[in-house]
């Protein structure tokens, strides 16, 4: 299928209060008002923070990606088309249990660590 040129999609800006430089591309959702990447897996999160936030200064804020196309920082190996989910720590892996929330598609392969891009369909669709 292969990646888009561009990343575009729908971005809304949230504040941060911690160290978030090392989350670029996972999944992150509210928590009593500010980001965060603490997550139960295959949980519903708000979208994939696009930038790297300190938390430094005081407001700081979070760039994130709720629609369209982005780039995902992987917590396993996927392959083109699988469905994804967010792991405990914000990383994307396949989706591999009932019930969980898909976050997108994978539009190529990658490993861990890998970053790759993503169709974000943000659906409250739960696998079968």
């Amino acid at each position: 299928m292969g990646v888009p040129k561009s990343t575009y999609g729908q971005d809304a800006s949230f504040a941060v209060t911690s160290d978030l430089s090392g989350s670029q591309f996972l999944g992150v959702k509210v928590s009593s008002g500010v980001l965060t990447t603490t997550h139960t897996k295959g949980n519903a999160i708000i979208g994939i923070l696009q930038d790297k936030p300190k938390g430094n200064v005081d407001p700081d804020v979070g760039r994130v990606r709720g629609f369209g196309f982005t780039r995902v920082k992987l917590g396993g190996a996927v392959s083109e088309m699988d469905q994804l989910v967010v792991d405990t720590d914000g990383y994307i892996i396949t989706d591999d249990t009932a019930n969980q929330f898909v976050i997108g598609i994978a539009l190529e392969d990658g490993d861990d660590n890998d970053i790759i891009g993503c169709l974000l369909t943000m659906s409250p669709t739960l696998t079968a």
